[in-house]
């Protein structure tokens, strides 16, 4: 098995890696967590208004699930944005960096 081409010089390695993810591109969650929490706050609002068959709808079984599984996909993406802010808080810049690229490709 080959070993695959590197990306840049030994110390552009972290440099790639920090750029891809200040620029966002670290899955997109940070843009579209605000609208999620959004969606869930609306949906669960509707359950406790919308009223079928004289109980709330949000106190049906399937509705509770439903709205369980939105606030644990939201709650996943709030986690996953904190863990990339973290990462991208921690990037190692300069001769720091250039270290850490070293010691990755031995």
């Amino acid at each position: 098995m080959g070993q695959a081409p590197a990306l840049g010089g030994a110390a552009e390695g972290v440099a790639v890696v920090a750029h891809e993810l200040q620029a966002g591109r670290g899955g997109g969650v940070g843009v579209e967590l605000p609208a999620g929490v959004r969606r869930r706050d609306v949906a669960v609002e509707h359950t406790r208004a919308r009223v079928q068959f004289g109980r709330p709808i949000g106190a049906f079984q399937a509705v509770k699930h439903a709205c369980a599984d939105m606030y644990v996909e939201v709650e996943s993406a709030r986690a996953t944005a904190h863990h990339r802010d973290l990462l991208i808080a921690h990037i190692p810049t300069g001769a720091e960096g250039g270290r850490l690229a070293m010691r990755s490709r031995t």
